[in-house]
């Protein structure tokens, strides 16, 4: 089986529209960055920090869209975010990724292997960009926006996606039932209801 590009998986995402949620407009923009960057064997820097902050950011927005399906307590807004999970000691994407994993069933993601430890860096990756200073180094970011690396974080932000979206359809057949006001869950993670 030929190795897929970030074209061929652009080409079966559904296009970016102002109807649709969050995390599959984020990752489209990174599924299109990675394309330009691979069509340009790689010579666009700028295109893999995109598809590197938003393949993160796609992430932290998933886990945001399945939340309230799982906690029904989940806060709608951010201020309210931050209090209720300062409470249950689960600020930060990264442990929500957990918190969630967990009411879906799941154990908790590694932080020391990946798929997660990808997403740490993820993160990191955009700390740096977000809040750098002035003659403070950040690292070679045109080593972390290769086209290598930008394949594989993004492959392993599908993975752990996947596993969660998996694990979030299982408890909520289980628990029959699919919370009120909230809209469908896709066929896949990074699709809009009734995509592909």
């Amino acid at each position: 089986m030929p190795e897929q590009t970030a074209q061929d998986t652009l080409d079966r995402t559904p296009p970016c529209n102002a109807g649709g949620q969050a995390h599959t407009f984020l990752w489209r923009i990174a599924l299109e960055a990675r394309s330009r960057m691979e069509a340009r064997a790689g010579c666009s820097p700028g295109d893999g920090v995109i598809a590197l902050v938003f393949s993160f950011m796609a992430l932290e927005a998933y886990v945001n869209f399945i939340g309230p399906r799982l906690d029904p307590l989940w806060p709608a807004d951010f201020k309210a975010e931050k209090k209720y999970f300062g409470k249950l000691d689960t600020r930060g994407t990264v442990r929500k990724i957990n918190y969630v994993a967990r009411l879906a069933g799941l154990a908790d993601f590694s932080e020391h292997a990946r798929p997660l430890r990808t997403v740490i860096a993820l993160r990191e990756l955009r700390h740096a960009l977000a809040h750098a200073r002035p003659g403070k180094a950040n690292g070679s970011l045109s080593e972390l926006a290769s086209p290598g690396h930008a394949e594989e974080a993004m492959r392993d932000v599908e993975e752990l996606a996947e596993a969660l979206h998996a694990a979030t359809l299982r408890a909520l057949a289980d628990r029959n039932t699919q919370p009120a006001g909230l809209p469908a869950l896709g066929l896949k993670a990074f699709s809009e209801p009734g995509g592909a």
